[in-house]
């Protein structure tokens, strides 16, 4: 598996620039910057989940592998929370209730839409294989409280999370412009932090709560990020300072990160860490920003060639095929979903 990793790291390596002395990739997070990074997160994923359905072995290049998923845990999806909630907050920044409306109009209704259609796939695939479901499972399942085989938690949180945007932001027109972007960002934190504890309570899975803080974060840094770039940018030295300071604050909470609330800190620790570093170097890579523009595509529906494949005797004695048979089969399910879906939402939304 560690194969699979230095590839990643070779596209990375290939493709990166780096700013001179005193200067600074100023547009990195641009959406073009951002995609580049998503691809590399949505690739770990990627072999992360496959091993839901194969075992690896024991030799030294799988393993170290393993070792590498168990540091990174759930920061694999840390960037797509960040970035989704400073996106968010820079498009209400600049069309104010206009966008906070398309929320509850086309946003949050869309996302719905789109997965539903990715779990309908997911729901044959059971049929077709003779697999028990409920209606209640069915049902649940439509929403992204219970699952069909598709991953499902991230698409729930970032739907409720869709709705505690509307909520922190739907009445700051009544609110003087100095002060409406941090007291609505203020309450999207608290609303954010009380759905953590909502989740706590019905006993979900660690997973499913332990990064949602990292979405609001998002807002607090497109609130903040002429006053953080206006020191951390001034110069090398000021720049090198607060990334040794990151990296220390880094290590000590990743050391004791078994404690909720710490493990939030190294999410942040390790958001910022990755936004730091994105000011000095930038990634490049083609195939990594295209990848990365394909997000929620390849997140729906990478389970069904693994799903698939892993019937096969075959490739649970040939793991490394079982990921690149299911990686090419994934290829014409997100063309042919995406073209779907762009037809429906245009019908709907654009028609």
């Amino acid at each position: 598996m560690i194969f699979f990793v230095l590839i990643l790291f070779i596209l990375i390596l290939h493709s990166l620039t780096f700013a001179a002395r005193n200067d600074f990739h100023h547009d990195y997070i641009s959406k073009e910057k951002t995609n580049a990074i998503k691809g590399i997160f949505v690739a770990l994923i990627l072999l992360s989940h496959g091993r839901a359905h194969v075992q690896l072995s024991s030799s030294i290049f799988d393993q170290l592998y393993v070792q590498m998923q168990n540091h990174l845990d759930q920061m694999v999806v840390a960037m797509f929370l960040f970035y989704s909630g400073y996106g968010m907050m820079e498009q209400i920044k600049r069309k104010g209730k206009i966008y906070v409306t398309s929320i509850i109009s086309k946003r949050f209704p869309r996302l719905l839409l789109n997965f539903d259609v990715a779990v309908t796939l997911f729901l044959i695939l059971r049929l077709v294989l003779h697999q028990s479901v409920t209606i209640p499972n069915i049902i649940l399942s439509f929403i992204g409280w219970e699952s069909l085989g598709n991953s499902n938690w991230y698409i729930f949180d970032i739907l409720v999370l869709y709705l505690i945007t509307f909520i922190s932001f739907i009445g700051s027109e009544r609110i003087e412009d100095s002060k409406k972007n941090l007291i609505g960002t203020l309450t999207a934190t608290v609303l954010s932090f009380a759905f953590v504890i909502f989740l706590i309570r019905m006993k979900k899975k660690v997973w499913w709560f332990n990064t949602v803080m990292l979405f609001p974060l998002g807002f607090w840094y497109s609130v903040y990020r002429d006053r953080i770039e206006k020191v951390v940018t001034k110069n090398d030295v000021t720049y090198y300072s607060a990334l040794a300071l990151l990296c220390l604050l880094y290590i000590v909470t990743y050391i004791n990160r078994s404690q909720f609330i710490i493990y939030n800190l190294w999410g942040i620790c390790f958001t910022m860490l990755v936004v730091l570093l994105t000011m000095k170097i930038s990634v490049n890579d083609t195939f990594l920003n295209k990848l990365g523009g394909h997000v929620f595509s390849v997140y729906m529906l990478q389970r069904i060639p693994y799903i698939v494949f892993a019937k096969f005797d075959f490739f649970h004695e040939h793991v490394y095929l079982f990921y690149v048979v299911s990686w090419i089969a994934l290829i014409p399910l997100v063309i042919g979903y995406e073209r779907v879906i762009k037809k429906v939402n245009e019908m709907i939304w654009d028609g």
